[in-house]
C-alpha cells in the first residue's frame, strides 16, 4: 500500500507520475513503512508523446470529477465524467502493473511478475469506450480518512481458481483521491463466476450521483475483493 499527498481538492487532478511527491511505502498491516520519491519507483513504462499527450489531458479531465464529488449539488455522473473517471482508473491500474507489479519483468520471472491486460490498454489508448464500459469493472465509494491520495495493487482474494498461475493475470487496483475510491477490476483469461467488493462500493455509471456513493472504511487493501470462479 502506498500514499501520497497532492490534495485533490485543491489540485483537482492527482497524478501518479508527480516527480517530487513524497511517498509511504508499506504493506497492507502498515508494517515495514519506509518514505521515498515518486520518480524513485516510477518504471519507464510510457512513451513521452503520450505522457504529455493524452494522458496529460486524461489528468485534466478528472477535475470535472472532483468538482462533481466536492460540490454541493446533486447532478449525474453523466457519459463524458463517467469515462473520464473509468478511463484515469484504468490508466492508473495499467501503469501500476509496472511500477508495483513487475510487469516489465515477466518474461523472465513469469511466476513473480503479474500479466498487464494489453487488449483492454490498447481499446483505451485507441478511444473504444464502449469496450472500456463493458469490459473493465470500476466501482466507486467514499473514503472517511484524511489521505489525499492512496494506492493499494495486487492479487485479490481468489476463489476456485482454474489453473495455478490466474493470480498473475488478476491483480485489481484501490485508489483513494480525498474522499472519492476507486475500484478496479480487469480479469483475464478466464471469466470469474462474480467480483465480490465491500458493502457500499457501486458501479461507475452515467446516472450515479453524489448522494448515492457510501463510505468504506479505512485504507482497505487488495483482499477485500474476491474474484471468484465456477467450481471445476
Amino acid at each position: 500500500m502506498n500514499t501520497y499527498s497532492p490534495d485533490l481538492s485543491r489540485t483537482r487532478s492527482a497524478s501518479i507520475a508527480m516527480r517530487q511527491s513524497p511517498v509511504a511505502r508499506m504493506n497492507t498491516d502498515l508494517s515495514d513503512l519506509r518514505w521515498s520519491q515518486l520518480s524513485g519507483i516510477k518504471r519507464k513504462c510510457v512513451c513521452t508523446s503520450c505522457a504529455n499527450g493524452w494522458m496529460n489531458k486524461l489528468e485534466h479531465s478528472m477535475r470535472s470529477v472532483a468538482d462533481w464529488v466536492y460540490g454541493r449539488g446533486d447532478d449525474v455522473l453523466g457519459a463524458e465524467r463517467d469515462l473520464a473517471l473509468r478511463t484515469w482508473a484504468l490508466k492508473t491500474h495499467f501503469l501500476l502493473h509496472f511500477i508495483d507489479g513487475n510487469a516489465g519483468n515477466f518474461l523472465e520471472d513469469p511466476t513473480g511478475a503479474v500479466v498487464p491486460p494489453f487488449t483492454a490498454a490498447r481499446r483505451m489508448y485507441e478511444g473504444d469506450d464502449e469496450f472500456v464500459r463493458s469490459n473493465c469493472g470500476v466501482g466507486v465509494s467514499l473514503s472517511n480518512g484524511s489521505v489525499d491520495f492512496a494506492w493499494a495493487f495486487g492479487h485479490p482474494t481468489i476463489q476456485n481458481p482454474p489453473s495455478a498461475g490466474i493470480p498473475n493475470f488478476t491483480p485489481v487496483t484501490i485508489l483513494t483521491l480525498g474522499r472519492l475510491r476507486l475500484w478496479i477490476v480487469t480479469p483475464q483469461l478466464h471469466t470469474p463466476e462474480s467480483v465480490a467488493v465491500p458493502p457500499g462500493v457501486v458501479a461507475s455509471s452515467r446516472a450515479l450521483r453524489p448522494s448515492q456513493l457510501m463510505v468504506t472504511e479505512g485504507l482497505p487493501g487488495p483482499k477485500a475483493i474476491t474474484v471468484r470462479y465456477p467450481a471445476a
